[in-house]
């Protein structure tokens, strides 16, 4: 099977490869990176969903281009307890 025309890879906040959670403090923006890169010479775009843990709503940040395939983004986490994260590309 072929790899997936897009990869996102190098997810960060990351303790020890994901062992352990990322802590932060309530109202203060939490940075989400990811290397995010396809085949070919097409522009490469995404986004960071974000939502507290157990929740059904996903909130959605663009992410923005870093360099060198980076990409990134903030968000605030407004209440307290275990958030979740997924870049799209």
């Amino acid at each position: 099977m072929a790899a997936p025309r897009i990869q996102i890879q190098d997810l960060q906040p990351r303790v020890d490869g994901g062992r352990y959670f990322t802590k932060a403090s309530l109202g203060d923006p939490v940075s989400a990176a990811a290397t995010i890169f396809r085949d070919g010479h097409g522009k490469v775009g995404g986004a960071l969903r974000f939502r507290q843990a157990g929740t059904r709503r996903w909130q959605e940040v663009a992410v923005q281009p870093q360099g060198n395939d980076r990409f990134a983004a903030l968000f605030v986490p407004d209440a307290l307890g275990p958030w979740e994260l997924r870049f799209l590309a």
